[in-house]
């Protein structure tokens, strides 16, 4: 395997910028433009839940603190959402973390649980997408899987690297 130094990949990034730059642009733009249709055209809504599935993310990666051979693939990603309890986020942090006032991130919560984004149980709120959601979440991943692999060959093709 040939070994890409820093310097190379700097070289290569700064003499193809505007093709490297495109690439990117179309991940975050994707990704802003689905979140946006999948929470009612509210993005206010989209980054409480993403704050949500963050936590979500997080839990099932200290999963290898205690087993390092935990399934963390995306194949296991919703079995791995069922097995796990997600920490109790509260409302104030979740305000903070969002820059939204707390009486509107209080609404938009509501808003959630009522269309049963979100679901509550004594010990919390949680992530809970329904099951259309998550097929709409999985062919979301996987176009993101396709950019992202586009943006990765148009760099290797660059370093000249298989």
């Amino acid at each position: 395997m040939t070994k890409v130094s820093k310097e190379l990949i700097e070289k290569v990034y700064r003499e193809n910028f505007s093709n490297i730059h495109l690439e990117f642009n179309k991940i975050q733009s994707y990704f802003l433009i689905e979140i946006y249709k999948r929470y009612n055209h509210d993005l206010d809504k989209a980054n409480i839940v993403l704050m949500f599935a963050k936590n979500l993310h997080q839990e099932i990666l200290r999963q290898r603190d205690s087993d390092l051979d935990y399934d963390i693939s995306f194949d296991s990603f919703w079995i791995n959402h069922l097995n796990i309890k997600q920490k109790k986020l509260k409302l104030v942090n979740i305000s903070s973390a969002t820059k939204l006032p707390k009486e509107t991130t209080r609404r938009k919560i509501q808003n959630l649980l009522k269309s049963k984004i979100l679901k509550k149980s004594s010990t919390g709120i949680y992530w809970s997408p329904l099951e259309s959601d998550k097929q709409t979440y999985n062919l979301i991943i996987e176009k993101h899987i396709e950019i992202l692999t586009s943006l990765i060959r148009n760099l290797a093709e660059k370093i000249k690297i298989d």
